[in-house]
This record gives C-alpha cells, structure tokens and sequence, in this order.
C-alpha cells in the first residue's frame, strides 16, 4: 500500500512537471509571436509615413511651394531628422499628432531625374 502511494505521488508530480513545461513553451511561443507582431506593424507603420512624407512633397513640387535647387540637394524634415548629418531646411510640419514619425525629405538637384523631372526621397524613423 505505502509503494502505491509513493508511485502515486512520483506520477502526480511528473504531470505537474509535464504541464508546466509545456505552458512554459506556449508562454515562451505567444511572446515570441507578439515581439514580431509588434515589429511588422512599427515597419508598416513607418512604411506609410515615408510614403505620406513622398505625398505631401510631390503636392509641395506641384503647388510650386518648392523649388529644387539646380545644384545641390534639399533637405525638408517633419517632426524632426532623421540622419543626424543632414542639415534640413525649417521644419515643414511640426505636429506629432498629424504624423507621428520623423520623415526626413530629400529633393535631388532640379532636372537631376529621367526626362527633366525631379527625384525624390523619403525616409521615416
């Protein structure tokens, strides 16, 4: 009778054992999946800052709000930069709650593009 409560005991404790062990691999599964969520969404997010920042340039070329220099690139930065050795023009927009990120903008010098055109670049932080 003492040996069955003895096995009995070894057996519960090693199904404990077996359980938290396995809850320990979900846990360690759900953390590691939302670590990814997490980052796929902040580079989407960012992804469509740059774009919006590409946007709001092209609308400032056509407008004629901006003028490309002939010669050397031009700098626009929203929020702030963000490479820290490029020197940007006043900022253009300074309202976090408008876009959230840094979108650094950079004009290339006028005709510098295919057919005349300008290039344009965006980077978001």
């Amino acid at each position: 009778m003492k040996s069955r409560r003895g096995i009995t005991l070894i057996l519960i404790l090693a199904v404990i054992l077996v359980v938290v062990w396995l809850a320990n691999i979900a846990l360690v599964l759900i953390s590691s999946q939302s670590r990814f969520t997490h980052h796929q969404i902040s580079r989407i997010q960012t992804f469509y800052a740059a774009q919006a920042g590409i946007n709001y340039a092209l609308e400032r070329l056509r407008l004629g709000d901006w003028i490309p220099d002939p010669t050397n690139d031009i700098y626009y930065c929203i929020n702030g930069r963000v490479d820290d050795s490029v020197t940007c023009t006043p900022p253009v927009i300074s309202d976090p709650d408008i876009l959230p990120y840094n979108v650094q903008i950079r004009l290339y010098p006028q005709d510098g593009g295919i057919n005349g055109t300008t290039q344009v670049e965006a980077k978001a932080e």
